[in-house]
């Protein structure tokens, strides 16, 4: 079993802030990942939302990321502006060293982040399979514990599918599956 790593309270708070705006935002690690460093191959994020590594984000990483965050909200229709505060708490927390626990699962899950995590993360086999949006609905929704609707997921999936992260099977036919 590996040893646990500890890092400050203010950095794992900032790891686990970024990470749950990431998920609701809908994006990938790589996507963070290429903005923070251009033209890196590494997977930054990976190595800092990794349980068993110290690495954490800088504050020129931070600003990279809120600039990301804001240009990403604007685009889905979110009026938000990110900044370097957003990932810090808004009150002062007592600075000592925890174990290192990112959330894998943030506390409020809206239809976006659900569905990336789903999509993404945990490579669920159910989107290697046609869907019906009733049916992905019904799918998150018992992922996240919600009572979410084939409505709720319209705009979502419009926006997984311009990322290339789901395939629509034809324009006459609004079934989904992951994108190939």
């Amino acid at each position: 079993m590996k040893k646990p790593v500890y890092i400050s309270s203010v950095a794992l708070f900032t790891i686990n802030t970024v990470r749950s705006w990431r998920l609701t935002l809908g994006l990938t690690q790589r996507e963070v990942s290429s903005e923070i460093s251009p033209g890196s191959d590494s997977n930054t994020l990976g190595i800092i939302e990794n349980n068993f590594r110290n690495e954490k984000y800088t504050d020129k990483h931070l600003n990279k990321i809120a600039q990301l965050f804001t240009k990403t909200a604007h685009e889905i229709g979110l009026i938000k502006e990110f900044s370097l505060f957003t990932f810090y708490p808004e009150q002062p927390i007592e600075e000592l060293m925890v174990e290192k626990k990112i959330v894998q699962r943030p506390k409020e899950l809206t239809q976006t982040s659900t569905l990336f995590i789903l999509l993404e993360e945990k490579q669920d086999p159910f989107f290697n399979d046609w869907h019906t949006v009733a049916q992905i609905a019904a799918h998150c929704s018992a992922y996240s514990e919600k009572n979410w609707t084939n409505n709720d997921f319209t705009a979502v999936i419009k926006t997984a599918t311009e990322k290339n992260k789901l395939e629509r099977k034809s324009e006459t036919e609004s079934i989904y599956r992951r994108h190939r």
